[in-house]
């Protein structure tokens, strides 16, 4: 499954490229986000940036989506803010948005879900006070820990 996201990453990246719709750099700027956030999280992400700088993260299939509503939010929000430190084009952002996605399917067909709730915008985000360490959001209890350094 990983491959065949990377491959249809890296075919996506050509077309685009080819097509002159994004620049290599920006594109290279949204791969290391999604791999930080990917690792960071580890549950798979799909990042997209518009040309109106609205950044939109959005998780398949995750454990996160099951949370209790306050610790998604808490969870989404830590999210929103990791992407914002770890984006290198930060400034050109107005909105971070973060959703979740459901994708089942069978016999050749698939069904999906998805929910974007949550957005922030960058002033927002900026403004929200930082403890120093990440939260970190535990899937199966919903509760919030600081992670260790």
């Amino acid at each position: 499954m990983r491959v065949a996201r990377y491959a249809t990453v890296g075919i996506l990246a050509l077309v685009s490229a080819a097509a002159g719709c994004i620049n290599t750099a920006e594109l290279r700027d949204l791969q290391g986000l999604a791999s930080a956030i990917n690792s960071r999280y580890e549950a798979p992400a799909g990042v997209n940036l518009t040309t109106g700088g609205q950044l939109t993260i959005t998780f398949q299939n995750s454990k996160y989506a099951a949370l209790a509503p306050a610790a998604r939010e808490a969870f989404a929000r830590g999210v929103a803010r990791f992407a914002v430190a770890h984006f290198p084009e930060r400034d050109s952002l107005r909105v971070v948005r973060v959703g979740f996605q459901s994708v089942k399917g069978m016999a050749g067909f698939s069904v999906t879900r998805s929910e974007v709730p949550y957005s922030w915008s960058l002033a927002e985000l900026r403004s929200i006070p930082d403890s120093g360490a990440p939260a970190v959001i535990s899937a199966q209890r919903g509760d919030r820990r600081q992670a260790k350094r």
